[in-house]
């Protein structure tokens, strides 16, 4: 988390209705720069706050979701039915192809977990 002082000198509305800002910083670390720089098109939360002081309870620690961003095992179940469409198969023979590559994954990671307890 990077935590430098800053000030909001340009703000714009955007064609999807968010807000585009530019921030000012005073001079800052290399340590600082580099951290910066490696947040280039990241996502995250902005605080702000015009004074000095800002608690840990202000920032927010839930994840960031989109509207109509797809959770993991939705984004895992199309690109199974991709896969199993790229490989010919059909629509209404799906589930049955799923649920082996399922059982498949299982039975690799609970091998993994016998793995690390030998």
């Amino acid at each position: 988390m990077l935590n430098i002082p800053s000030q909001i000198t340009k703000v714009e509305t955007t064609a999807d209705g968010g807000m585009k800002l530019t921030l000012h910083t005073n001079e800052l670390k290399p340590a600082e720069k580099s951290e910066l720089l490696g947040y280039h098109n990241k996502f995250g939360w902005m605080v702000f706050s015009p004074t000095e002081t800002i608690e840990e309870k202000d920032i927010p620690t839930e994840k960031i979701e989109f509207e109509g961003q797809k959770s993991l095992s939705e984004r895992l179940y199309n690109v199974l039915f991709r896969v199993h469409e790229a490989q010919g198969g059909k629509p209404e023979e799906f589930p049955s192809y799923r649920s082996k590559i399922m059982e498949s994954l299982i039975s690799r990671y609970k091998s993994k977990i016998d793995d690390f307890q030998n």
